[in-house]
């Protein structure tokens, strides 16, 4: 008489466990999964996520959840945490967003890769959804975007490439740009070079709006570097990314001025890059009577 709520859920999670071994559907407890009826949790596609009858039960569990030992109730806490950032937001997850994108991110580093997976594109769902809300949590949460999209993981690469392009479409681009500037200072020559690359995706998706950027003096020596690092990926997305500044930016004179304070050797390496650009260009253009 008058237990604890501790000692209900534990009763709730045995009447769960006995029942799958009857073979008798669970009533949603965290308990073990011992036969064949058992549908192991899986990521439930974005479209099929409903909202919670309670949302508030469901927050105040949710951390406790993602932190769990059983990889099934991370899972199922990953699809009930979706749920709450899409029907219930403000009064759920935004007052507890740096605890709750910080319990999903260490579930991203989780070994077991299809729950990792899952973490990642929950936090794709959180940044489409909540949009520029994500933006204090953009500094931890492209450090770890980058460091899995260069694991040789094929799939856990392609899901950490997608989050971070929804970090560039959904959040400010300052916040943006600046998160992968911090991310940079990783010296795997891997990680560096996607840095490299989804910076170059964020510059072309800022294209002329570059030239107002905050972050531009910060960011133009930084893809300068990448000219002449010595993996491919970081070479090839630094030039395209020189490229898209020079193209909004030579006109005024400003990459001129952005050129200037950069050491000499560099400036010979954009020189270059910038007279082969041109050659292309102009080998390509159809002159009258050409």
């Amino acid at each position: 008489k008058g237990g604890s709520s501790e000692d209900h859920d534990e009763a709730s999670n045995r009447r769960d466990v006995q029942s799958a071994m009857d073979g008798q559907p669970s009533t949603g407890g965290a308990g073990a999964r011992p036969n064949a009826t058992y549908s192991e949790p899986t990521h439930t596609p974005t479209e099929e996520l409903q909202p919670c009858e309670d949302p508030d039960a469901t927050m105040r569990k949710l951390l406790s959840r993602l932190a769990s030992t059983d990889w099934a109730v991370q899972m199922e806490a990953l699809n009930d945490m979706r749920s709450l950032a899409i029907y219930h937001a403000s009064q759920t997850v935004l007052p507890n967003l740096h605890q709750v994108v910080r319990h999903t991110l260490a579930v991203v580093d989780n070994l077991r890769s299809q729950l990792s997976k899952a973490a990642i594109m929950s936090l794709a769902d959180m940044l489409r959804y909540l949009k520029a809300h994500m933006d204090p949590e953009l500094d931890k949460m492209v450090v770890m975007l980058v460091k899995k999209a260069g694991e040789t993981a094929g799939f856990i690469a392609d899901e950490a490439k997608k989050t971070m392009i929804a970090a560039i479409d959904n959040c400010s681009e300052h916040r943006t740009i600046s998160a992968l500037l911090h991310a940079n200072i990783n010296k795997n020559a891997l990680i560096r070079g996607k840095v490299a690359l989804y910076l170059q995706l964020a510059i072309e998706d800022m294209g002329v709006r570059v030239v107002q950027s905050r972050e531009l003096d910060r960011m133009f020596p930084m893809v300068v570097k990448y000219l002449s690092e010595g993996q491919a990926e970081p070479r090839a997305a630094g030039k395209r990314a020189l490229l898209e500044i020079y193209k909004h930016t030579k006109a005024s004179g400003e990459f001129q001025r952005l050129l200037q304070r950069c050491p000499a050797s560099d400036v010979k390496v954009v020189e270059k890059v910038v007279a082969q650009e041109q050659a292309s260009t102009d080998a390509w253009t159809v002159r009258p009577g050409g």
